[in-house]
């Protein structure tokens, strides 16, 4: 998925070419995080000696913030790919007076969502970002990935595993999705803002679910298990459970791929459009 920044700056001294950085844009696929800081906008207008470019810069970023708000709900909305490009960024400078600098968007080889557009509006802009108050669980917001229609004919969806027939688990043990197209694939889901110990234990029981999965599909079906796809969101790059999220992505790069929920949003449209099967299907009449 395509990803950039753009750090937003006022320059404060057109001789030193001195800048107060502001705010940071993130686009990731159809998705656009963005803020800025009031703080650091008076912080410049001070330095600068100059009230009119403060009131010019911060006109600009509530023109953004108004485009982006327009169109869904903050920080996290869809927006035609034509928008947020070289060329509208070029006239949002114009439209400053010059008062409003966007950086040459740098690529990003990552899926962006609130918890790491967070952790980069630190680093960027000094400053820490206030968390937005929501209701929604992280499992409550990919459920509508698993309710595409069409999807239950081609993969098993709360698959429940039995530790009579699976070696390692000790529990009923469920899959969020479990499918088969040359290879079996299972799902999991890991909410890394949850304390590090529940990360750690989740990271755990999907290890053992894993490879009793690999043992049983191997002798009893003779059918090889893929990388366990484990849907997340990146926690901030200063919290204790990235220090987690960081340890289990290198170390168990061999038995989990880590995708962000919107690949998951991709991958189950890719499930509906290729000949997959139910994983139920594969172990009829032999549990």
């Amino acid at each position: 998925m395509e990803s950039f920044i753009s750090i937003l700056s006022i320059q404060t001294n057109s001789l030193t070419n001195e800048n107060v950085v502001v705010g940071l844009l993130a686009v990731s696929g159809n998705t656009v995080f963005f803020d800025y800081s009031k703080s650091k906008i008076l912080f410049a207008q001070k330095i600068s000696g100059s009230h009119q470019l403060g009131v010019l810069a911060h006109n600009a970023l509530k023109k953004i913030e108004s485009q982006v708000k327009n169109q869904n709900h903050p920080q996290e909305v869809l927006f035609s790919k034509s928008l947020f490009n070289s060329a509208y960024m070029e006239y949002l400078n114009d439209y400053s007076a010059g008062a409003l600098k966007f950086s040459t968007p740098i690529q990003m080889n990552k899926v962006f969502d609130g918890s790491s557009f967070k952790s980069y509006y630190h680093k960027f802009v000094g400053e820490v970002l206030a968390t937005k108050k929501t209701n929604e669980s992280f499992k409550t917001s990919v459920k509508k990935y698993f309710q595409k229609q069409g999807l239950e004919e081609k993969a098993d969806i709360s698959f429940k595993l039995n530790p009579l027939n699976y070696k390692g688990l000790f529990n009923e043990t469920t899959l969020p999705l479990i499918t088969k197209n040359g290879a079996v694939t299972a799902v999991q889901l890991i909410d890394f803002e949850s304390s590090k110990e529940v990360c750690a234990n989740n990271l755990y029981i999907a290890t053992s679910v894993f490879y009793g999965l690999s043992d049983f599909c191997n002798k009893k079906l003779k059918v090889e298990v893929s990388k366990m796809k484990i849907v997340c969101s990146e926690p901030a790059l200063n919290s204790e459970s990235h220090k987690v999220f960081e340890l289990a992505s290198k170390a168990s790069s061999e038995i989990f791929e880590f995708i962000h929920p919107e690949e998951l949003n991709l991958y189950t449209d890719q499930i509906l459009n290729s000949n997959n099967m139910k994983y139920s299907s594969l172990i009829q009449g032999i549990v």
